[in-house]
C-alpha cells in the first residue's frame, strides 16, 4: 500500500477448500477537519499558493495550515477548500499509520461543494501527515471527473506545555516537492498538455461540425508531438449525423502550441447501427451514479456500488474510470471471471489506466495466473511509477517466486515513492539478505 493511503481490497490469498479464500486487505479513508474555536480560512502554507491550470481544482486554503508545528491539539476538523466545486460524495483523503489523525465522523461537503471536512481527535505533541489525492487514488474531482492535484497537510500539535513540535526536515521535504515547490513531474505535464488539447478540440467542434448533431466520446489518445513541432491527439467518438445516421468516428486533431488549429485528419469512419448517443443528461447522470458507486464501494457495500456502476456503464458506455469502479467492486466480491471483464474494458478505452491494471493484476493472481498478475503490475507501474498499491502486489509476489534481484529493484520504487513505508524497508532488507545466502 502507499505511504500515504491504505488500500481497500479483497485480497485474494489462495484457492482453499475448492473455493476462493479471500481476506480484506486495510483500508482507511483518510479525513479531517477543523476545531470549533478556530473557523478562520487560512492559506495552504506559509507561501504562495500554486498557480491554477486548465481547469484543474487547486487548493487554496486547508485548515490546519501545512506545516504549522503549533496546532492546538483540541482541533477537531481538518478541512481543505478548494476554488471550484468539486463533485459531491467523492474525495480521497489519505494516509496511514501513526502519522495519520484518528477520524470521528462523517466526511462531508459544504453546500458549495467547495470545503470539505473531516472530524478528527488529535494528540499533543504528534506530527500528522494527511493526504489530498494520491498517485492511485483521485476522487476529489470536479463533477467533470477532473482531479485535483495531490497536496499534503504537514502539520504538528503544540506539546502538552503549549510548545511546538519540530517536524521532521525529510517530512517537510517530500511535502513541499509534493505541493508544488519544483517542477511537476513529466506525468503531470502530460496530464495538463491533454487538457489543453481536449479543450482545443471541443471548442473546435463547438464552432464546425454543424451536420454532427450529438456526439459521445469513447476515447481520448495521448498528446503527441509532430516532426514539425506541432501537438496532436486522437480523438474517437460516436457520431450521430444529422439526427439519423449512427458512425463511429476517430480524427487526429492537430494544433500549434499556441493553440491553433492545423488539421483534423480521419484515421476511422464507419457505421454504428443499433449503437444509440448519450445525451448531457444522461452523461451528469452517469457520474453522479459512478461517484456514489465509488462512495458506497468506500463503505463496503459492495453489491450496491456494483449496482450503480452497472447503471453508469450502460448510461455511458464509454467511461473508463465507471468500468474500473465495476471491476473492483466485483472483484472485491469475489467475482474474479466478471472483475476481470470490466476491467479489461477499462484498459480498452483507457491502455493506461495504472488503477485497472493493479485491479487485473489482482484478480489474476487470485485466479492462480502469477505470472499474468506480474505483467499487469507493471503495467500499472509504468504507468504511474507511484502506483505503490501496483509495487506491493509486485514485490510480495517477487518474494514468493525468489526473484529477490528483481524485487530488490521494485522495492526500491517503492521507497522513491513512499520513503517511510514500513513494509517496504521490512521487504527490501529481507530481499536483500535472500540474495546474500
Amino acid at each position: 500500500m502507499t505511504a500515504d493511503e491504505k488500500v481497500f481490497l479483497l485480497h485474494v490469498l489462495s484457492k482453499k477448500n475448492g473455493g476462493i479464500h479471500v481476506q480484506y486487505g486495510p483500508y482507511e479513508s483518510r479525513h479531517s477537519m477543523m476545531s470549533e474555536s478556530s473557523d478562520k480560512s487560512t492559506n495552504i502554507t506559509k507561501g504562495d499558493a500554486p498557480q491554477t491550470r486548465d481547469g484543474i481544482p487547486r487548493v487554496i486554503s486547508t485548515v490546519p495550515v501545512a506545516f504549522s508545528d503549533d496546532v492546538d491539539p483540541r482541533l477537531s476538523k481538518i478541512t481543505v477548500t478548494f476554488d471550484q466545486p468539486m463533485m459531491d460524495q467523492s474525495w480521497s483523503w489519505t494516509g496511514g499509520g501513526q502519522t495519520y489523525p484518528k477520524t470521528t465522523g462523517k466526511i462531508h461537503y459544504d453546500k458549495e461543494r467547495k470545503t470539505c471536512t473531516l472530524p478528527v481527535k488529535l494528540q499533543a505533541g504528534k506530527v500528522y501527515w494527511v493526504g489530498i489525492n494520491s498517485p492511485s487514488y483521485r476522487h476529489f474531482q470536479t463533477i467533470a471527473g477532473i482531479p485535483a492535484k495531490r497536496h499534503v497537510i504537514l502539520f504538528a500539535t503544540k506539546s502538552k506545555d503549549g510548545k511546538p513540535t519540530p517536524i521532521p526536515e525529510d517530512y517537510l521535504r517530500e511535502a513541499k516537492r509534493i505541493n508544488g515547490r519544483r517542477r511537476p513531474s513529466p506525468l503531470a505535464e502530460k496530464e495538463v498538455l491533454k487538457g489543453k488539447l481536449v479543450n482545443w478540440v471541443e471548442d473546435f467542434f463547438s464552432r464546425n461540425y454543424r451536420d454532427i448533431t450529438a456526439r459521445k466520446t469513447l476515447q481520448w489518445g495521448q498528446p503527441e508531438t509532430t516532426p514539425g513541432g506541432n501537438l496532436s491527439i486522437r480523438y474517437k467518438f460516436l457520431a450521430t449525423i444529422r439526427r439519423k445516421e449512427k458512425q463511429i468516428i476517430e480524427k487526429r486533431f492537430t494544433f500549434t502550441p499556441e493553440g491553433k488549429f492545423v488539421s483534423a485528419e480521419t484515421i476511422e469512419q464507419s457505421p454504428a447501427e443499433g449503437s444509440s448517443t448519450v445525451n448531457k443528461a444522461d452523461l451528469l447522470k452517469a457520474k453522479t451514479l459512478a461517484a456514489k458507486g465509488w462512495a458506497l464501494w468506500r463503505q463496503r457495500k459492495l453489491s450496491k456500488a456494483e449496482e450503480l456502476f452497472r447503471q453508469a456503464v450502460q448510461l455511458n458506455p464509454g467511461d473508463p474510470h465507471a468500468f474500473n469502479g465495476l471491476g473492483w467492486s466485483q472483484f472485491n466480491q469475489g467475482k474474479l471471471d466478471e472483475a476481470r471483464q470490466s476491467l479489461e474494458k477499462c484498459v480498452a478505452l483507457e491502455p493506461r489506466h495504472s488503477g485497472a491494471f493493479n485491479g487485473l493484476g489482482w484478480v489474476c493472481k487470485g485466479q492462480g495466473k502469477t505470472d499474468e498478475a506480474i505483467e499487469f503490475w507493471k503495467k500499472s507501474i509504468e504507468a504511474s511509477p507511484d502506483a505503490t498499491a501496483a509495487l506491493n502486489g509486485l514485490t510480495r509476489t517477487l518474494m514468493e517466486q525468489k526473484k529477490y534481484d528483481e524485487a530488490i529493484r521494485y522495492y526500491q520504487m517503492w521507497l522513491k515513492a513512499e520513503p517511510d513505508n514500513a513494509d517496504a524497508k521490512k521487504g527490501l532488507e529481507e530481499a536483500r539478505d535472500a540474495v546474500k545466502e
